[in-house]
């Protein structure tokens, strides 16, 4: 059996929220041709202005193909 991941108690999320882009999180806002890049807890990722702070999930950021070689190393238990 697989174990699930349980996040340690007592920590803090650094960022407004999970799933959506906030201003907060901007590292790059030249606003040419309205891209944005911001940062999270996975690394940078590409967005549009118009996704932050709208108060909705950004698909950019969670997008699985950005986020699929992060767990392709993990040991699998058997």
């Amino acid at each position: 059996m697989s174990k699930s991941y349980t996040p340690p108690k007592n920590t803090v999320y650094p960022y407004p929220s999970r799933f959506g882009s906030h201003k907060s999180m901007l590292i790059n806002d030249d606003l040419i041709d309205n891209n944005v890049i911001c940062n999270d807890e996975f690394g940078d990722y590409n967005t549009t202005a118009d996704r932050l702070d709208n108060g909705r999930s950004d698909p950019n950021r969670y997008a699985s193909s950005r986020l699929h070689g992060l767990f392709q190393n993990r040991k699998k238990n058997d």
